[in-house]
């Protein structure tokens, strides 16, 4: 459930077995707080440790840690029923795996073409990282989220399944972005 509240859609699985989408329908509007930066903050992992798997190690190994430490994001997403065709973005759009990206779009241009040059993963039978590859494509800007901010951050949808999965929970690259503007396009004052 934390996951799905950070970020904005998902897919559940109901008690008849059944697999529904749930999308974005509003928040409370509280200030969004970030679980790994808390744990970096308490000194459980450094920076270059925090990810979703060894934050559930960790929650595994300390149960009484998960509710004050999920407690510590007041912000709470409200969902609806989505159509199966997968989640959409901020634009009301169904995100394309490995093509969608979330950004800041207070700096940002949204439903522009970009170019992301990055690296991911490649995983081994068990699903860890056996070694990392180029990563560049053509990338449209249809999503945003609270925890991206400022110009340095974007997120790659991944779509569903194990590797999906284990490339975002490990995707914390630099890279670069670039996008295909009009000549007389105006830089954000934020970016100039």
């Amino acid at each position: 459930a934390y996951l799905l509240h950070v970020q904005g859609s998902g897919r559940i699985k109901l008690p008849d077995g059944n697999i529904r989408a749930i999308h974005f329908a509003a928040s409370n509007g509280l200030e969004y707080n970030s679980l790994g930066k808390l744990f970096v903050d308490e000194g459980i992992m450094t920076k270059d440790e925090v990810n979703i798997p060894r934050m559930r190690s960790y929650f595994s190994e300390h149960p009484e840690a998960i509710k004050p430490m999920l407690n510590h994001n007041p912000r709470y997403i409200f969902f609806k029923w989505g159509d199966e065709h997968g989640p959409k973005g901020s634009l009301g759009e169904t995100l394309t795996p490995g093509r969608s990206i979330a950004i800041d779009q207070t700096i940002l241009p949204t439903g522009a073409i970009g170019y992301l040059v990055s690296r991911k993963p490649v995983l081994n039978k068990e699903g860890d990282i056996e070694y990392w590859v180029p990563l560049k494509r053509f990338v449209i800007p249809q999503d945003s989220g609270a925890a991206i901010q400022g110009a340095g951050r974007v997120d790659l949808f991944w779509g569903h399944g194990v590797y999906a999965e284990a490339a975002a929970n490990h995707m914390k690259e630099t890279g670069k972005l670039y996008f295909l503007l009009q000549k007389n396009f105006e830089l954000p004052e934020k970016i100039r």
